[in-house]
């Protein structure tokens, strides 16, 4: 697929560095149940529970800033957050303009909100 994808400018002027241009997957609730024990904290069943991808600033004030602001509106809608974990990278390949604009990548995992009639699909959409 990404093969294809010269065609909407999916690649800059470097060979190694793109516009962050991907595909989305589902990934098993099997892998999910592992990492977050890893980072210290339990999943409930699967679809009880979503996962946000959060491309974060390296200034620690402005990344622990957004991770305070995103709990508050999620805690205000009844969310509760489960855990974060860093997303582990290789970006030993990755063109100079790329690491000079690299992210931290984490990710949240938050439960259903208890005050919500709607599906957890139409609760969550904000935060994909």
């Amino acid at each position: 697929m990404l093969e294809r994808m010269a065609h909407r400018g999916a690649c800059s002027c470097e060979k190694n560095t793109g516009d962050g241009a991907g595909i989305m997957v589902a990934l098993p609730h099997d892998f999910f149940k592992e990492v977050a024990k890893d980072a210290g904290f339990e999943l409930p069943p699967p679809c009880e529970y979503d996962v946000g991808m959060f491309f974060m600033p390296t200034d620690e004030k402005c990344h622990e800033k957004g991770k305070a602001e995103f709990k508050k509106v999620a805690e205000s809608l009844g969310h509760v957050i489960l855990g974060w974990r860093l997303v582990p990278i290789d970006n030993s390949d990755l063109g100079e303009s790329a690491l000079e604009t690299e992210p931290v990548i984490e990710q949240v995992f938050v439960t259903k909100s208890s005050r919500s009639e709607a599906e957890f699909e139409q609760q969550v959409i904000p935060y994909h």
